[in-house]
Order: C-alpha cells, then sequence, then structure tokens
C-alpha cells in the first residue's frame, strides 16, 4: 500500500486526527484508516474493513477519530466504536452488545410522545426477500419433501461471522444432507443469474424455468464453470468451504432504471427504501421461493461439486513480483510490468502482473492480499491504448475488465460482471523495473 488513492466516498467519510504531542503523526479515516509518520509525505494504510493484507479490522467507513492520552486512537464508524493502537498495529472492537445502525428517516407515533419509528441505512431488500419467500411457500401450502429453512445471519461484515458459526455448529451428517444454499445480497436489483459447475445446470435450470416463463421481461441466466469457489465475500462462501453448494444471485437490471444498484447504494446514505423497486422485491422472491421448492421436491440432492487433487507438481505460475516475463522494456510494451492497482470505489487495493507477447495477447495475474488470480482472453488494443481482460470473482462469476492507457501512464477503466451493471472503476500505476529511475 503506497497510499496512492484517486478517488473513493469523501462525500460520505472523511475525517483527520493529528497527534497531539507530534504534529508530524496524522491519521485520516475513509473507507479505511490510514497513517503517516512524516507529515504527509509518505501514507500507509493502518486499518481495513476486511483485515486486507494482515491488517487490522476495523469497519468500513470511518467517521470521526480522536486520540486517547496514552497514544492509541478511538475510531468511530458505520461498525461501532474501535479503539486502534498503532504503536501495536492492532484494533480492538468495543462495540459487542449495540445494536449499531445508522438512522437517516425518524416519526413520532401521533398519539405517544414516548413511541417512534427510525429508517436505518440497510433499506433490506434481501432480508425482505427472505422474509416473502417464507410467506409465499407458507400461504401456497406446500409440503415439501425437505425442509426448506430461511436464514438471517449477522456477522457478514465482520467476517461472515453468523453464516460461518451456523456452518461450524452442523455436523457432518447434518452438511451432507442440505442440498444448497441461495443468498440474496446483491443490491436492489432482481435476481438475475447463478454460476454453478456442469453437473449441476440440468437441476437449476428446471427450477427457474416457471420464474422465467413467469416474468420474461427479467431473464435469469445460468452460467456455467470448471469449479465452485472455496472463497467469497458474501454468506455462500461459508458453505462452499465445507463442500456444500453455495451460491449468490447476481442482480440484474433492465434498461429505464439504471443507477440505482450495489455500487450506488452500497454504504452510502441512499440505501433507503424509496431505492427499493417493487417489480424487482417481487421476482426476486417468486424465484427464491419457486427454486427452494424445485430442489426440495428433487429426487435427488444437488451435485457436489468435487475439486480435483492438487498435482505433484504445479505448473509454474505467473510472479507476483517482476520476473523474466516482466522485463521487457517499457519502450517495447506499455504493458508489460508489474503494476499497483486499486478499486476507487470502495478503496481495495491490488496487484497486476501483466505480460504481453507481439500479438498483443496479454496473461498475468490479478494479485488482491495473499489470493491470486489468472487474467484470461488478455489482450492489448495499441489504436485505442486500451486494455480487456477476464478473471474469475467467487461472488460474481467471470468479471471483465477494461482500462485506457492516460497520458501519464496510467491505466484507468472499471470492472463488470455484465455490459449493463454499474461495475466498479479501478486505476493502476506501473512499477518501474529494478533499476529503470536510479540516478546513477
Amino acid at each position: 500500500v503506497d497510499g496512492v488513492d484517486a478517488g473513493g466516498q469523501a462525500w460520505y467519510d472523511l475525517t483527520l486526527a493529528v497527534h497531539p504531542e507530534d504534529p508530524d503523526r496524522v491519521h485520516a479515516g475513509g473507507v479505511n484508516l490510514w497513517s503517516t509518520e512524516d507529515g504527509g509525505a509518505q501514507w500507509n494504510c493502518a486499518g481495513h474493513w476486511y483485515s486486507g493484507g494482515d491488517l487490522p479490522y476495523l469497519h468500513a467507513d470511518q467517521h470521526a477519530l480522536q486520540y486517547l492520552p496514552d497514544g492509541r486512537l478511538l475510531v468511530a464508524n458505520d461498525g461501532g466504536a474501535f479503539v486502534f493502537d498503532p504503536d501495536a498495529g492492532t484494533a480492538v472492537d468495543h462495540s459487542a452488545g449495540l445494536s449499531i445502525a445508522q438512522a437517516y428517516r425518524v416519526d413520532l407515533d401521533p398519539q405517544s410522545i414516548d413511541r417512534f419509528i427510525v429508517g436505518t441505512q440497510d433499506n433490506g431488500t434481501g432480508s425482505s426477500v427472505t422474509l416473502e419467500t417464507a410467506r409465499i411457500l407458507m400461504a401456497a401450502g406446500v409440503q415439501p419433501r425437505r425442509t426448506i429453512r430461511f436464514c438471517l445471519w449477522s456477522g457478514e461484515e465482520q467476517g461472515l461471522l453468523g453464516s460461518r458459526g451456523y456452518v461450524e455448529s452442523l455436523t457432518d451428517e447434518e452438511l451432507e444432507g442440505i442440498s444448497a444454499c441461495f443468498v440474496d445480497d446483491g443490491g436492489t436489483y432482481y435476481q438475475g443469474g447463478l454460476f454453478c459447475i456442469e453437473s449441476m445446470e440440468p437441476m437449476l435450470a428446471a427450477a427457474i424455468a416457471p420464474v422465467n416463463a413467469a416474468f420474461p421481461e427479467l431473464p435469469i441466466d445460468i452460467e456455467v464453470r470448471d469449479k465452485m469457489p472455496r472463497g467469497g465475500s458474501s454468506d455462500h462462501a461459508s458453505f462452499n468451504r465445507k463442500g456444500v453448494p453455495g451460491f449468490f444471485w447476481t442482480e440484474k437490471n433492465r434498461p429505464g432504471l439504471e443507477g440505482m444498484g450495489y455500487r450506488f447504494s452500497w454504504h452510502t446514505q441512499r440505501d433507503t427504501l424509496e431505492y427499493a423497486i417493487e417489480e424487482y422485491l417481487i421476482q426476486s422472491a417468486t424465484c427464491s421461493a419457486v427454486t427452494a421448492y424445485s430442489l426440495a421436491m428433487a429426487d435427488t440432492l444437488l451435485p457436489r461439486y468435487i475439486p480435483e487433487p492438487p498435482a505433484e507438481e504445479k505448473a509454474e505460475e505467473e510472479p507476483a513480483t517482476e520476473s523474466k516475463d516482466t522485463k521487457q522494456a517499457s519502450g517495447d510494451s506499455p504493458i508489460t510490468g508489474d503494476w499497483s492497482a486499486e478499486f476507487t470505489t470502495p478503496g481495495l487495493e491490488f496487484a497486476l502482473v501483466l505480460a504481453m507477447d507481439g500479438e498483443g495477447a496479454v496473461t498475468g495475474s490479478m494479485i488482491m492480499g495473499e489470493e491470486r488470480r489468472k487474467l484470461e482472453k488478455g489482450k492489448w488494443d495499441a489504436a485505442k491504448k486500451t486494455l480487456t481482460f477476464q478473471y474469475d470473482s467467487d461472488s460474481y462469476g467471470t468479471l471483465t475488465a477494461t482500462g485506457k492507457l492516460q497520458e501519464d501512464g496510467s491505466l484507468k477503466g472499471d470492472v463488470k460482471s455484465s455490459p449493463d451493471s454499474d461495475g466498479y472503476a479501478w486505476v493502476a500505476t506501473r512499477k518501474a523495473p529494478k533499476g529503470e529511475g536510479d540516478s546513477n
């Protein structure tokens, strides 16, 4: 982490604290917590919202910082109150037992001054879909052959604590009896797709077929992949890690309702009821109910994904740092090399290792923390000065990244799961090859 930040949420979360005895020691809070020891010449990430790169965990969106007399830092954010120790590099969450919520609306009971209601930051589209799914099945009076369980877990942003604790409480026999888990956590659009392996496709296609027939203008797609993920950033990942098929509904939109997706409302003051789209909630609840009922009535469980045993000798992967593949002179290729990169919202750092051949084909890796993802279908368009590549995401399937080379040598672009998705903006700066830029 080098402190380079070309974007973020300064309009929402930006705060500074200067050490009372050392003016060169400053902490800045945005999505994450940043620090400098030399008056701002060099900044480093001090705390991260998902403990990225072995950094201490601080909930996202820092709103207030205050130094304590002993030099520690009191941090207030969307998740509550933390005490950060700059010297030890640790953070302690002091929000246990507190009901943390950001209220954006309030109204009083006209007949009692002691009663009032508030609206919190999360508009609850995922939870309301789950509750409505249960209501639909109960109202229909169905008698499924297998149990359908409805779960509302907490602690997802703290490390999937609720779903992980639930899964770990189950015996091996209980886990073997679960056909699948479906998670609606993608925002305010409709349930538009699933990622699965080939053996799962027939049962899933049959399950969603009635929904596609009922909502032809809101199509659901199934994308077949070579393997199921073992990780991920939502509660389905807790099941996949145990070998139980876990699915994250990808959210889609249709023309005319653009601009209100996950990126628009996530961790913002716009995550309100006015941006919940009624027809999408109806489709999503119906889809959840029909899919769950179909699998609960099937003759067999959904097929499991069985990972291939690791090869005795793995093929050499692309390096995380400069190697023989990336030593091509910058004059020969504007792309080949090691790049420091960041998703500008919500401020997640990653690295790119790129190598281009004479035909413009690009290979390499995307590295985030300890995780490396191989780039596919990489291509450099010299005429447009544009780079495109694909990589697999645990939550969103195959993502397509596009970056345009800027006059200053940086790459700027976005990553999307589909052409009509909101996407995430990213920026990358190429690291100088070893020896380049030396004054002697």
